[in-house]
């Protein structure tokens, strides 16, 4: 941002999907988090569920010198249905049960909250999303598109 314009101090992230075809040709859902260590290091987890049958999950870890290493994702853990009846999952350290903390936006196809969690004994906030690509393909929500979803700030 250039000198005397808007000005931005915190965490952040810039996120696109980009594909081949639409989302729910492969996938039937996924999770998706991303939390901030005291190392100022930033944990990516996602855990997709294709229609195949298949699960794939990713699990990153992005320092502040913009180096990255894979690392074994915590245990799934289940959080509460939206009001919508989302099913979400987050990924937890064993023995430390996951909770949402907050809730940005609820949609009847999507959900972006913010959870506490542990990842490799680390307790932390990660931002954190779920999708129910069926769902969004369906014909009420191809209907319901066009319309903004409320959005709680």
């Amino acid at each position: 941002m250039a000198d005397g314009g808007p000005k931005w101090k915190g965490h952040g992230y810039l996120d696109t999907n980009e594909g081949d075809e639409p989302i729910h040709i492969p996938f039937t859902r996924w999770d998706w988090s991303r939390s901030t260590d005291e190392s100022a290091a930033t944990s990516v987890i996602y855990d997709v569920q294709c229609k195949s049958g298949m699960n794939r999950l990713l699990a990153q870890r992005f320092k502040p010198d913009g180096s990255h290493e894979s690392f074994e994702a915590p245990v799934r853990q289940p959080l509460p249905r939206t009001a919508w009846g989302i099913e979400r999952t987050t990924r937890s350290d064993a023995g430390v049960p996951a909770r949402v903390v907050q809730v940005f936006e609820n949609a009847p196809f999507y959900v972006r909250d913010l959870v506490a969690a542990s990842i490799d004994g680390r307790a932390g906030l990660a931002v954190h999303e779920s999708l129910d690509a069926l769902r969004l393909a369906s014909w009420p929500m191809r209907f319901m598109l066009p319309f903004r979803m409320p959005r709680r700030a």
